[in-house]
């Protein structure tokens, strides 16, 4: 029984489906005309085990190529490299038997010319590769000044395939405080300078554990072996905590992603949000095109700052496609926030997979404050992300601002003045004291480094900018 194909908008098979089942059906094709032509072609049988002396010996390279402290073990690597290889063989295959099978077989069938198109797809393996590292080592980080601690099995090596490929790292970890009042900042690195913003936590009881998940886009725009590395602070001298007490795991890993299905745009304002009603977060919105079958992976990041101390107030966060929240019907938001000590800057994330009809959609990200209280919200929007296919739409920053802050250091402290914009916000900004100022409760340790600098929009599908 043959299985109906999935067709596109535009009357062609999905792109995005069947491309190994065509591949492996072409091969096969190919093999069967070399069965009836013995005097042309070799023996199949012969054909095949001299592709899997080759997978083998090349796996086996690999394999010796390891690096020691690789957390796979030598049989999967080996398994994984003849998978490759092997792949990497039937592509070759099929593309120096293409020429000759379309000099004597010419099809003016659009369909038949699109199967021929994808039979040379390459599996996803090789178009999405993937890092990973981990660990299980237990590791304790301290407010030293001027002193981020890199962590233990959250260094990644990756090298992009393009100048252009865009990378999407997650990293996540559990830290437990060792004390009732404890912080604790967090950032990724790449090279040695910092490419994101702060992500923070604030904990009021010991020893009660806090996962922290760092997802972040980078697009390094250059061909070269890059290191990430994930580094923490606890924020003030006398505060420390534990990643991984009882040995739990964590790790990071880096997705490089083509820059066709990439797009991303960022934006600085700082907005009020009083309570009442859903809002949109301006400048996080963005119109995503989709095929039959595709699903969103959405992912957002907000630093937030409530000006509240109450178990009765409550921010909401959520993303909206079109009209309909991606919540459920209940629309009380993705992500619901308290805060018990004001002031405090703090990182919340929200992730959904939405699958969506085809063709265009409108995708917002939104938040609202719900208390019988006199509370404003003051959002800073940070980053957005989105990949098409696998889309991953925004990591934003959002900022509440209410009375004065300080920023103390060993000179002193600076008043910075009552309901201004922070100095933050300002890209041409430098720390009043040239230094890091993350341990006073700022979310953006320096305003000179990579992550901290606004930018308005990243190349997406169709690689303008706007």
């Amino acid at each position: 029984m043959e299985q109906s194909e999935v067709l596109t908008h535009a009357g062609y098979p999905n792109p995005h489906r069947g491309a190994d089942e065509l591949r492996e059906e072409a091969l096969r094709r190919i093999q069967a005309r070399k069965a009836c032509e013995p005097d042309v072609y070799e023996d199949p049988d012969e054909q095949r085990k001299l592709m899997e002396a080759a997978a083998a010996k090349a796996a086996d390279a690999a394999v010796a190529m390891a690096l020691e402290d690789q957390v796979l073990s030598k049989q999967v690597l080996w398994q994984k490299a003849f998978i490759t290889e092997m792949a990497k063989q039937k592509n070759a295959m099929l593309q120096t038997e293409a020429l000759p099978e379309s000099e004597s077989e010419t099809s003016e069938d659009p369909m038949e010319v699109l199967k021929q198109l994808l039979e040379s797809v390459a599996p996803c393996t090789s178009t999405y590769p993937v890092s990973v590292s981990q660990s299980t080592d237990r590791q304790r980080v301290d407010g030293k000044a001027d002193r981020w601690t890199p962590l233990k099995g959250q260094q990644l090596l990756v090298k992009p395939a393009t100048e252009e490929d865009c990378i999407l790292l997650v990293a996540n970890a559990l830290m437990t405080p060792e004390s009732d009042r404890e912080e604790s900042h967090w950032l990724l690195r790449r090279d040695g300078k910092s490419i994101s913003s702060s992500f923070s936590s604030y904990s009021r009881q010991r020893s009660w554990s806090h996962h922290i998940c760092l997802p972040w886009m980078d697009q390094p725009l250059k061909r070269a072996e890059l290191e990430y590395q994930v580094v923490a602070h606890a924020g003030r001298e006398a505060s420390h905590f534990v990643v991984g007490e009882k040995k739990e795991r964590r790790q990071i890993f880096g997705l490089t992603l083509p820059v066709h299905q990439v797009s991303w745009v960022e934006d600085d304002e700082v907005l009020s949000l009083p309570p009442g009603p859903w809002r949109d977060v301006n400048g996080l919105h963005e119109v995503i095109t989709t095929l039959p079958g595709d699903r969103v992976l959405v992912v957002c990041t907000m630093h937030y700052t409530a000006n509240w101390s109450s178990e009765l107030n409550r921010g909401r966060f959520t993303v909206v496609r079109d009209d309909l929240g991606l919540d459920g019907l209940a629309d009380r938001g993705l992500q619901s926030v308290r805060s018990l000590g004001p002031s405090q800057p703090r990182t919340m994330i929200m992730a959904t997979v939405d699958e969506p009809p085809p063709g265009p959609h409108l995708y917002r990200a939104r938040a609202a404050l719900t208390t019988g209280e006199d509370s404003v919200f003051r959002l800073k929007p940070r980053v957005a992300l989105e990949v098409r296919s696998l889309q991953v739409l925004p990591n934003r920053e959002l900022e509440s601002y209410n009375g004065r802050r300080r920023c103390e250091t060993g000179k002193g402290r600076e008043d910075l003045g009552t309901n201004r914009i922070p100095w933050w916000c300002d890209p041409s900004a430098r720390c009043l004291h040239d230094r890091d100022c993350s341990r006073a409760g700022w979310p953006i340790p320096d305003p000179k480094c990579e992550g901290s600098r606004p930018r308005r929009r990243h190349p997406g599908p169709s690689g303008d900018r706007a």
